[in-house]
């Protein structure tokens, strides 16, 4: 219980760090971004390049096998072109594949194209960390309906709303 006490205020520091210092968004939505288990797994899975010696006989259970890995391919810029790399992109436009963008409670979904290109949304401008998946239908992202991801990417735009100049994302 200790241990977690601290976040609430590591939080509001770096939201202060981001808006006062970087000037960029100190947060992004109004409510926290929700993932089930396996997707939060899979989002932090590219991130874990080894297990240590001592954890090597846990296992983790069958339900927790990350998604296949959605790579984003250059920037990302609201009303251009997109595009994702991941198993079976060569045939995404055939088995009419969307990609979701999803953040706090908003979801939103463009039709994959061939070859894993897509028009980014212009709603995700100013979303800070979006979750990207690609999913077999546009009907809300749920395990039994992603394809590939989530990769985590990110909208910045300035702590000051309407300064239009940082349009820069980063994944």
């Amino acid at each position: 219980m200790a241990n977690g006490m601290i976040l609430s205020v590591e939080s509001r520091q770096a939201g202060w760090v981001n808006s006062a210092l970087f000037e960029k968004n100190p947060w992004n939505m109004a409510f926290d971004t929700s993932l089930t288990p396996r997707q939060a797994w899979t989002a932090l899975s590219c991130y874990v390049e080894a297990c240590p010696r001592k954890n090597l006989e846990l296992v983790l259970p069958q339900s927790l096998n990350p998604f296949p890995r959605l790579e984003i391919i250059d920037r990302l810029l609201p009303d251009q072109r997109g595009q994702v790399r991941f198993p079976g992109v060569e045939d995404c436009e055939s088995r009419g594949l969307f990609i979701v963008f999803k953040t706090g409670l908003q979801e939103v979904k463009t039709r994959l194209q061939k070859d894993g290109t897509f028009t980014v949304p212009r709603e995700v401008a100013s979303t800070g960390t979006d979750f990207i998946f690609v999913t077999l239908n546009d009907k809300s992202v749920c395990d039994e309906n992603i394809v590939a991801g989530p990769a985590i990417y990110h909208f910045n735009f300035s702590s000051r709303h309407n300064d239009k100049k940082d349009d820069k994302g980063w994944n």
